[in-house]
């Protein structure tokens, strides 16, 4: 190939698996990944996807809708980056959807199941090395789905590692994840008509000048898109951390208060005690005169008494 290509670039990859004509590359993808008891042998897509349309409108990319012969809906979304939403927009999204099957007078028994597959490039879910979840309404408690109307399938490809031997999955994610370094298939993936086909889009995007300008820009946009999602991140985190400062600096200045209310409880409580101890010693320095003055005047009555016995103590 000319050039390479990353086939997890939206734009290409809704090219692979939601391009009339590439309905077979769906079909092998979704029986591959949600393993249906019944495997799909039909699809048709619902919003397909336009190539010449994405090149006048290259930002307006759509995810890949479609339905099967037994009327269950499909959306499969590629991720390039994990915002911290994305589970609420997982939900939304499958909501939306199975929503537009609530047609006025049509019965609830009737309704469909609709299956989300999102392939990540990263990784969302922390703590757990498992590359493939399935998520749906279940009662973890009492081991009960339920309705098995709800599947959103989550595929890590940060998680996933090639293995020595490929396993009905392992296909399509060791080609969304590898195929940027290919100018061909490995040998395991050429007997495969439909890895054949999915090789032979990329070729076709890195040999067309237009396609591949369209892929460059997209490109772009992702990384644009990517730093500003970095420098949002950085903000939030920065001020996270401002108002984890200031949420201590309050609890500090709670505490500083909460001191300064005790001190001047102490400084209260002393200055009571000094006052009372000022006041015993008023008391006590007014009783101490009362008794010098009783003294003074016993003195004076007693060298009285001595004078008139004839008695001065004064006299020599």
């Amino acid at each position: 190939m000319l050039h390479f290509i990353d086939p997890t670039i939206d734009f290409v990859f809704k090219l692979i698996l939601g391009t009339p004509g590439n309905e077979d590359l769906l079909i092998d993808f979704v029986n591959r990944i949600v393993k249906p008891t019944s495997p799909i042998v039909s699809v048709t897509f619902i919003n397909p996807f336009n190539e010449k349309q994405h090149l006048k409108d290259k930002y307006s990319v759509v995810d890949i809708k479609a339905i099967d012969d037994n009327g269950i809906k499909y959306q499969i979304e590629v991720q390039l980056t994990e915002p911290s939403f994305l589970p609420d927009r997982m939900l939304y999204t499958w909501s939306s959807i199975y929503h537009t099957q609530a047609v006025k007078g049509k019965q609830f028994d009737l309704l469909k199941p609709v299956i989300s597959i999102w392939l990540l490039t990263g990784s969302m879910i922390k703590g757990d090395d498992k590359f493939h979840h399935t998520f749906g309404l279940w009662d973890k408690d009492n081991n009960i789905l339920l309705t098995d109307h709800c599947a959103i399938h989550v595929l890590e490809l940060a998680k996933w590692h090639k293995p020595d031997r490929l396993q009905p999955e392992d296909y399509w994610l060791y080609f969304f994840k590898e195929a940027k370094h290919w100018n061909d298939l490995p040998d395991n993936l050429k007997s495969l008509p439909v890895m054949r086909q999915a090789m032979k889009t990329l070729e076709s995007i890195a040999e067309s000048k237009d396609d591949y300008l369209a892929y460059q820009s997209r490109q772009e946009q992702i990384m644009i898109e990517r730093t500003i999602q970095s420098q949002l991140k950085v903000s939030e985190e920065e001020l996270k951390a401002a108002a984890e400062r200031l949420q201590a600096s309050k609890a500090q200045l709670k505490d500083s208060e909460a001191q300064l209310k005790d001190s001047e409880a102490q400084l209260k409580d002393s200055e009571a005690q000094l006052k009372a101890i000022k006041v015993q010693s008023d008391a006590e320095l007014a009783q101490a005169n009362i008794r010098a003055e009783n003294a003074e005047a016993e003195k004076a009555q007693l060298l009285k008494l001595l004078q008139q016995a004839g008695m001065d103590p004064n006299v020599v």
